[in-house]
């Protein structure tokens, strides 16, 4: 996640407009970041201190007066990346490793649109297992097509060939 640092003074300012214009929104510290994912049961693995530049989309709109303080507080900011600027913080579960999180293929997780099926990989494309819609999704560019439309309806021992039931 991304979040702005409390005590970013830039940060300050807009929260006080933003208090008076009725809404609410508050900047943490990294100790309060901490605070948070330990009540959350999560851990940090990596807390940074990412210096981002102004948005080039943001900036065309901003009279030159407001761009031209925006540059020079990007430039502070740079200087100054332990005051100024975002906290950006990865968690995790305790106990999970990288080897846990680690995706089946994609075979094993795709299903039929249709009936939820378990598909099956052919050199055509993926064969629905079931009987009776025995749909070929075709892939295009390694991406299957899971839509209904696109698929074609195989003869039972053509199916039964791709799908071996």
């Amino acid at each position: 996640m991304f979040e702005p640092y409390a005590f970013d003074p830039w940060r300050r300012i807009s929260e006080i407009r933003d208090y008076f214009r009725g809404t609410v929104e508050t900047s943490f510290s990294i100790r309060q970041i901490r605070r948070f994912l330990a009540d959350a049961g999560l851990e940090a693995t990596r807390i940074d201190r990412p210096v981002l530049p102004p948005s080039r989309w943001k900036l065309q709109f901003l009279p030159s007066y407001r761009r031209a303080l925006r540059m020079a507080y990007y430039r502070v900011k740079k200087i100054t990346p332990d005051i100024l600027g975002m906290i950006l913080c990865e968690a995790r579960k305790p106990g999970s490793s990288d080897a846990a999180r680690v995706r089946p293929p994609l075979s094993e997780i795709l299903v039929c649109p249709q009936t939820g099926a378990k598909l099956v990989q052919t050199a055509q494309g993926y064969v629905s297992s079931d009987r009776q819609t025995r749909c070929l999704y075709p892939v295009v560019d390694e991406i299957p097509v899971l839509i209904a439309s696109e698929a074609k309806t195989l003869d039972l021992i053509m199916w039964q060939e791709a799908t071996g039931l």
